[in-house]
């Protein structure tokens, strides 16, 4: 059997960004994400995701099967880890 390996990115918004981008600051993030998504939207109406330079890379995981008994999965950094960080690592 041959190894299988998976990768998972997880984003959120990156209202830091688009708070610049949108002239949104002031706004929490919360809303300042509904903003973002709202301005997508007007230009993709059927859009789920904010293009990828509006996100923010939150997690890096992998999941490895090695063989049928032995399977494996790791993320990276921790809670306080920086995009910068994580992607580094990666």
């Amino acid at each position: 059997m041959n190894m299988v390996v998976a990768f998972d990115i997880e984003t959120i918004p990156d209202t830091d960004g688009g708070g610049l981008l949108y002239d949104l600051e002031g706004l929490n993030q919360e809303h300042a994400a509904k903003a973002m998504m709202a301005a997508r939207r007007t230009r993709v109406p059927d859009a789920m995701m904010l293009p990828l330079h509006q996100q923010k890379v939150v997690a890096i995981s992998v999941a490895v099967r090695w063989d049928r008994e032995s399977f494996t999965v790791k993320s990276l950094g921790n809670l306080e880890s920086s995009e910068r960080d994580l992607v580094a690592e990666f």
